[in-house]
């Protein structure tokens, strides 16, 4: 007799439905970036980093070329609300790039010259793909008290290997000894991330390889993130209404993995694929 060997299956209670592909011939995809603010509750120049970042967010057009994500983790997050594992495994994947804090990059490896709002705009035009996407990503997003539970569908324009990742987000952090703060809004932490899918690690962290999707093909994965307490100890609760999960898509340029696309949902919504005009 032979033993086979154990599959661990993973079964999600709940598992949301993706919207339907309202364009099914369109393969013309908008582009989005990451823009990463490297960030720890005692950096006294970060809220000057987060005046800058609230700027950009606010210009008219900016922001559909991009989804922001903070990472409260290195040598000035001691008892940093906002900080998680997640937050030093990406922390240390950049590591290499962070000189100084406040570090916004863009993509992972787009670095502005210093985190001045002209500066950011140069890099930021520089990695978002001006021809669009090579791949586009629709999503959906619920939950319960215990679990957060994603969907998405991935669809390609051109036949590539691709890698993809989700990461949990969460608003509305409060943090009353952020050192540097001059407004109220420098105290309250938005995009922080909180969790990555599958495990804590430098690898993991820019997304695990779904393998060739063929043009014109798609592809689907799920994703599930258990609460508890959050990444700095503490019983803090999750606030279920500031929750996000950020999903992205990679493409190997070089000896390198860029971000080819991205898209980010709130929970109990969903978000299409996004054409371009």
């Amino acid at each position: 007799a032979k033993n086979s060997n154990y599959v661990t299956v993973t079964v999600m209670a709940t598992v949301p439905k993706v919207p339907a592909d309202p364009q099914p011939e369109n393969f013309t995809f908008n582009h989005r970036a990451i823009v990463i603010d490297q960030t720890g509750v005692n950096c006294g120049y970060c809220p000057n980093a987060t005046d800058v970042l609230r700027s950009l967010e606010e210009t008219q057009g900016l922001n559909e070329h991009y989804n922001e994500v903070t990472c409260h983790a290195g040598g000035y997050a001691n008892g940093d609300p906002g900080n998680s594992a997640a937050a030093n495994a990406l922390n240390s994947f950049q590591s290499s790039m962070i000189s100084g804090y406040p570090c916004i990059l863009v993509n992972f490896y787009g670095k502005p010259n210093s985190y001045g709002y002209n500066d950011i705009i140069k890099v930021l035009q520089n990695y978002v793909k001006k021809d669009g996407a090579d791949v586009g990503i629709s999503l959906a997003v619920t939950g319960d008290e215990g679990c957060i539970y994603a969907a998405a569908q991935l669809k390609a324009a051109h036949s590539k290997e691709y890698r993809v990742t989700a990461w949990l987000l969460e608003s509305g952090i409060y943090s009353p000894n952020q050192a540097g703060a001059t407004k109220d809004y420098h105290k309250i932490y938005n995009y922080a991330l909180r969790n990555i899918s599958g495990q804590y690690s430098e690898n993991n962290v820019a997304g695990e390889s779904v393998g060739v999707i063929e043009a014109g093909k798609t592809a689907s994965r799920e994703f599930a993130f258990k609460l508890k307490a959050n990444g700095n100890g503490s019983a803090a609760k999750w606030n279920h209404d500031n929750l996000r999960v950020i999903v992205f898509i990679s493409t190997k340029e070089g000896n390198k993995w860029l971000v080819n696309n991205v898209v980010k949902c709130p929970k109990d919504g969903s978000v299409d694929f996004e054409y371009e005009n």
